[in-house]
């Protein structure tokens, strides 16, 4: 209690404090209008701006009274109207300076006769019509560009001043009528109806504009798809599409980055219908607030592409917690299915209350990548989450964050989400930058990627194998801290710096249905998924782990420890937002890719709209590394299938006794080096079947160990 009665006071203090200041400058200014009547110091502030400004010695006092006056009753001008001024008032000054000198007078001659009259200008004499300020603009500009050259200067003042405030002016020229914002009387009730049918006549046609521009856009998209067309006919006829499965693919020296032009168009933004929703719903907000003795102000809004947030600031001393009481007649007086109130908001005194937009707009993925910031351009694991509140797109690190928990409900949004972050690495990594371990119990979410050259593995779909394959990747992670011991690194970015011809790729392991591999795998998993995620940062290894059941069983204490950054969809209830994100907050967002997502260095979580990816983006990009011929260079680690026990005990791959052993061996021992891939392309069969085929190779001394991704040595070749 002592504490807020302190916090009042001192607030009470500075307002008194600031409305002083605020009173002896408007009290001066007057003193100063008021000269003649005013005795000595009425005279001197006269004499002093006069020495000035000249002539217009009274309009900085008129201009200092009219801002303390708004002031004090915080009323504030945007910057742009204050710039106008200050650009007509030096134009002014500018004029009275070529009214008070003639054509051939000018340069700095003008100054300095101006200065050395100055004692008798201060006491009264006479002097130019524009002061001391009005003098030096004209004697400057007139020794660089003469007399004329003043009137152009001048001229393009005033043409700056009206310009700057064009946008303002066509809004209100094309804004349609909208409702009074006073309390209705039933006497104007008739007159209300005719302002309402006057809106919707105008959202109907708003409506008509906004789909002649989908339809331009369509025609446009149709005719850039009919060129690419065009195009690939042209290269399909001079250049196979498909590599055949002999044929050696590409190399990763001459690899190219898809473009963004496999990507689909941003949607048509909905930003004047939401404005006049916003406007509707705050006349019906502050109604509710005022009927429950609620005294605020709309100190602004931000339209974002799913909602819009109201930035409230409280007048008077009350509870802030109070507007969370009345959180269901705020949604039944506005008729939203959802709302969420931010109290207050992080930064600013002011509470939010955010409700869903009229007309959503989808978040494109081409559209973000396009205004990636300058210090992301060079980042391979840079992705994109979507937009915020005010419309800016929401970019971050997966190496920074180190890892990620994805957690949400069925439909909310999950599965686009970790689809547009593979698909940001594809768009913008090297395969030798970033590798992808795929785990996917469902079998038909990471289907489309089965032959990206950026796996580090095939595509894992079985449950049963998800263990092995993390303490797979335990071994690459202590076998680089090895490395980086020896070369005397202390982590993934020293070591490629010192040895750029021994780069070391990052390793992105994403898991989608968490849940399921728990119920099978929970204790063995738990321990293989902390151990990584507080280990494998400096390794250059990271997580992203995705589940829609955030109950404590799947997402366990140990887990939340090591990944504290966190993406939360919508839940069911509080104790699963509670359970993801440590607050309450994600039960009531509105699903279709509406996030919270809290960084590890961040106190709140951050809402977001996440981005869109369609099943026809992902195909084509998918596409693209097949038909330019990029494989994927699998470790052999990952291919080492179950071995079957020969009669004296020793385990004998099951390759051994496949029927195309001996052709196969007999190939490879022309070869100098050789790789499950090759063997996959030659002979045109699956990856496991060449992987088992491995296998017998190094166990008969055909081939070397595993070299990691790198093809292994043929030890015996026939003559």
């Amino acid at each position: 209690m002592n504490k807020t009665r302190n916090r009042k006071k001192n607030t009470a203090d500075e307002n008194f404090i600031g409305y002083l200041y605020l009173v002896i400058a408007i009290v001066l200014c007057l003193i100063a209008l008021m000269h003649e009547m005013t005795g000595f110091l009425g005279r001197w502030l006269y004499l002093l701006s006069r020495f000035l400004f000249g002539v217009l010695w009274f309009i900085p006092y008129v201009l200092i009274t009219i801002y303390c006056i708004m002031r004090a009753f915080r009323f504030r001008l945007p910057n742009k109207v204050w710039t106008s001024i200050g650009l007509f008032f030096l134009a002014s000054l500018m004029i009275c300076g070529c009214v008070s000198f003639r054509k051939s007078e000018g340069g700095l001659n003008l100054i300095k006769e101006f200065f050395s009259r100055s004692k008798e200008i201060i006491s009264g004499g006479e002097m130019g019509k524009g002061g001391l300020s009005g003098v030096i603009t004209y004697g400057l500009i007139s020794a660089a560009a003469d007399f004329w050259g003043v009137i152009i200067v001048i001229c393009v003042l005033f043409a700056v001043g009206v310009l700057i405030h064009l946008p303002e002016i066509r809004k209100l020229l094309n804004r349609p009528k909208k409702p009074e914002t006073v309390k209705k009387k039933p006497a104007e009730e008739k007159a209300r109806q005719f302002t309402l049918f006057d809106e919707i006549k105008a959202s109907q046609q708003e409506r008509k504009k906004e789909k002649q521009l989908k339809l331009e856009l369509e025609n446009e998209r149709k005719q850039l798809e009919t060129k690419l067309e065009r195009r690939e006919e042209k290269k399909e006829a001079e250049v196979p599409a498909v590599v055949p499965a002999s044929s050696t693919p590409t190399p990763l020296k001459n690899f190219k980055l898809p473009s963004l032009s496999y990507l689909e168009t941003p949607s048509v933004n909905k930003g004047s219908i939401n404005r006049r929703n916003a406007a509707e719903k705050w006349e019906l907000l502050r109604d509710i607030l005022e009927s429950f003795d609620l005294d605020s102000r709309l100190e602004g809004y931000n339209i974002g592409p799913s909602i819009t947030q109201f930035e409230i600031v409280p007048e008077g001393s009350f509870n802030i917690n109070k507007y969370a009481t009345i959180e269901g007649n705020m949604k039944m007086a506005m008729a939203v299915p959802s709302l969420r109130i931010e109290a207050p908001i992080p930064g600013k005194r002011a509470v939010g209350i955010e409700i869903p937009n009229e007309e959503p707009t989808l978040v494109r993925l081409k559209e973000l990548l396009k205004d990636v910031p300058d210090k992301y351009q060079y980042e391979p694991l840079m992705f994109v989450l979507g937009k915020d509140i005010t419309g800016k797109g929401v970019y971050s690190l997966i190496n920074k964050m180190p890892h990620i928990l994805v957690a949400g409900a069925t439909g909310s949004g999950k599965s686009v989400c970790i689809n547009s972050i593979i698909l940001t690495i594809l768009l913008r990594a090297r395969p030798d930058e970033v590798k992808l371990l795929l785990v996917d119990p469902k079998k038909v979410e990471f289907s489309a990627y089965a032959n990206i050259p950026h796996l580090i593995c095939p595509i894992i779909t079985e449950s049963d194998k998800v263990p092995s394959a993390l303490v797979k990747l335990e071994q690459i992670m202590n076998e680089r801290y090895e490395l980086f011991s020896n070369s005397g690194a202390r982590n993934i970015d020293e070591f490629n710096e010192k040895y750029p011809e021994r780069k070391i790729y990052r390793i992105v392991c994403i898991i989608d249905e968490l849940a399921d591999i728990m119920n099978h795998h929970g204790k063995e998993l738990e321990i293989s998924v902390s151990r990584l995620a507080s280990l494998s940062r400096a390794a250059g290894i990271h997580m992203i782990l995705a589940t829609q059941r955030p109950s404590t069983d799947v997402i366990t204490g140990t887990i939340k420890a090591n990944i504290v950054s966190r993406i939360a969809f919508a839940v069911i209830s509080g104790y699963d937002s509670k359970t993801i994100i440590d607050a309450p907050g994600a039960e009531k967002l509105l699903g279709n890719g509406d996030m919270l997502f809290k960084p590890g260095d961040a106190g709140r979580p951050t809402r977001i709209q996440g981005v869109f990816v369609s099943k026809q983006e992902i195909d084509t990009v998918t596409e693209y590394f097949t038909k330019s011929g990029y494989y994927p260079e699998y470790d052999d680690r990952f291919l080492h299938d179950e071995q079957e026990e020969g009669e004296s005990g020793e385990s004998v791959p099951s390759g051994v006794k496949d029927r195309q052993y001996p052709e196969v061996e007999k190939w490879v021992m022309t070869q100098e080096t050789v790789s499950a891939n090759q063997i996959q392309r030659r002979f045109n069969m699956g990856y496991p079947h060449a992987a088992n085929l491995i296998d017998a190779l190094e166990y008969n001394g055909v081939i070397s160990g595993p070299r990691g991704s790198k093809p292994r040595d043929v030890l015996k070749r026939s003559e």
